[in-house]
């Protein structure tokens, strides 16, 4: 059963501004094949908030 995730995406454009993008996607188990980091990183924050 897919469980859905909220997350803010933070990123910049191609002038250099930052800009902050709320995101919902579902997510569901599944079994992975090992391999090695991706260029972009996921990070996830299960309890808590940070401050830029």
């Amino acid at each position: 059963m897919p469980n859905p995730i909220t997350f803010t995406r933070f990123y910049s454009d191609f002038e250099g501004e930052s800009h902050f993008e709320h995101l919902e996607f579902d997510m569901a188990l599944m079994d992975l094949v090992p391999h090695v980091s991706p260029h972009r990183q996921l990070f996830i924050v299960l309890t808590g908030e940070i401050e830029i």
